[in-house]
């Protein structure tokens, strides 16, 4: 059997594990598409609010790992060490490097991609307007930019698992620097640009949709082999046992 598929057999015990959050997760696309598609038909564009661009981010780059395993997402592991306890389990059995590497981005990845997918057909399908201001053409195009988002910052999450020595008070900062600081830059183009994220992303898809699919992709790709070489840099330099 090769690695590859090794690797997608072991994901696949995290994914029935995750069935529930699955659920939760289809329940909450047609909830959110709903939310799109009136934010969207009441401004179509015009003064959108910002928190409609916060949704988008929080949709497609966290909701996914919010809903998987408690054993599977990070957890204190005694001293400042924060770590999966399912990558720890999986770590100490007899599977090899490349596999175990392997199976968190596809268990992570066979749920987030369908569920992403799933929330951007209910959007164009739902909408009136989204349809008529963006045609299918673009529209899948500006789905490809989403879609490639996800995988970009998803893959810090799958990532994440390897573990990481970190202080509470310094997660605590970091996050509150992080979130804080996404919140500030999409201030800033908002008032800068006098649009949003999203609209950004829409126009991009009309007027330059060839660039726009290249350079997703390749960020995308980017974001993907540099969370999968973070692994391996992490995996041997994380003392699980402190």
């Amino acid at each position: 059997m090769s690695e590859w598929k090794q690797a997608r057999w072991l994901a696949m015990f995290e994914v029935k594990a995750s069935m529930k959050g699955i659920i939760t997760l289809v329940a909450l696309s047609f909830g959110l598409a709903v939310f799109f598609t009136e934010v969207f038909s009441n401004t179509i564009m015009e003064d959108v609010p910002i928190v409609f661009d916060l949704f988008y981010l929080f949709t497609f780059w966290v909701l996914s790992a919010s809903f998987r395993p408690k054993e599977h997402q990070l957890k204190r592991m005694g001293g400042d060490v924060w770590v999966s306890p399912y990558f720890i389990m999986l770590n100490q059995l007899p599977i090899k490097k490349n596999v175990l590497v392997l199976s968190r981005f596809i268990s992570y990845f066979t749920i987030s991609i369908p569920f992403h997918i799933l929330v951007l057909i209910l959007i164009y399908t739902l909408s009136s307007e989204y349809r008529a201001y963006m045609p299918i053409g673009s529209y899948l195009v500006f789905s490809i930019i989403w879609l490639s988002f996800g995988v970009l910052c998803g893959s810090m999450f799958p990532a994440s698992d390897v573990g990481e020595k970190i202080s509470t008070l310094k997660a605590v900062v970091v996050s509150v620097l992080f979130y804080g600081g996404i919140l500030a830059v999409l201030i800033v183009i908002n008032n800068v640009f006098n649009k949003g994220i999203v609209e950004m992303t829409m126009y991009a898809a009309k007027e330059w949709p060839f660039p726009s699919i290249l350079i997703s992709i390749l960020l995308a790709a980017t974001g993907l082999f540099y969370y999968k070489g973070y692994v391996y840099k992490r995996i041997d330099k994380v003392d699980y046992l402190h």
